[in-house]
């Protein structure tokens, strides 16, 4: 298995790879069934429209009230399994999967002054969908880097803002 064949995967269920790691016990991610220690993790997510095009066609009313996550269950799960891996979300706790932490360590992410993580390129317009949990290792690609994604980039406030 290769990073680019599960961005493959990703991209044809209509979600994009959001990065991934090579785990450390300190970063909080559970072990695979059968307590195998998890050696990468790969995060998906949405960066665009091309999720909730696919989302729409495929939505289902026995989904609701939280049809967004029936879907990525029904998406990802599956898609875990043909690669080899375990699905991981960030819903469906408590307690709830340290999501944010892992998005700081596979992308250019931080936190905004409210909370939500800004991405370098994506600003707040992104969001993780869940995460593919492996027990062997992948090579990743170089963590994008990029201008920090905050006032100084996109302009300055009024001081009163600030």
């Amino acid at each position: 298995m290769d990073f680019a064949a599960v961005a493959a995967a990703l991209i044809e269920m209509g979600l994009t790879s959001r990065g991934g790691f090579h785990p450390t016990p300190a970063d909080g991610v559970p072990a695979l069934p059968g307590g195998i220690p998890t050696a990468t993790l790969i995060l998906a997510g949405n960066v665009g429209p091309a999720m909730w095009r696919i989302f729409s066609e495929q939505r289902r009313a026995e989904d609701e009230p939280h049809s967004l996550d029936h879907w990525t269950r029904r998406v990802l799960e599956p898609l875990a399994e043909t690669l080899g891996g375990h699905a991981l979300f960030p819903f469906g706790g408590p307690p709830h999967e340290p999501f944010q932490r892992w998005a700081q360590r596979a992308e250019p992410v931080h936190p905004s002054p409210i909370g939500p993580l800004i991405h370098a390129r994506y600003g707040l317009w992104h969001a993780y969908r869940g995460a593919l949990a492996f027990p062997g290792h992948i090579e990743l690609p170089a963590i994008e880097q990029g201008p920090r994604a905050d006032s100084t980039y996109f302009g300055s406030y009024p001081a009163a803002a600030k």
